[in-house]
């Protein structure tokens, strides 16, 4: 019988635990805003590395003799 009021007593913290864990879990999710956000966000980023990724190559082109610049 004790055995019963400890496992009993056990997933009444495993309960708590878990409405917590919804608790914090909503917050996390409202401050990144949705799904749709984080895909913008993704490729915001995607567009600003391919940027990066294009003047990488025209750096590493060699340099024309004679060419203005």
């Amino acid at each position: 019988m004790y055995t019963r009021i400890e496992q009993a007593a056990d997933q009444v913290e495993i309960v708590k635990a878990m409405e917590a864990s919804v608790g914090v879990l909503k917050s996390l999710n409202k401050e990144v805003g949705g799904v749709e956000n984080v895909e913008n966000v993704v490729e915001r980023l995607q567009d600003e590395m391919g940027k990066v990724d294009e003047v990488g190559k025209v750096l590493e082109e060699p340099l024309v003799p004679g060419a203005a610049g």
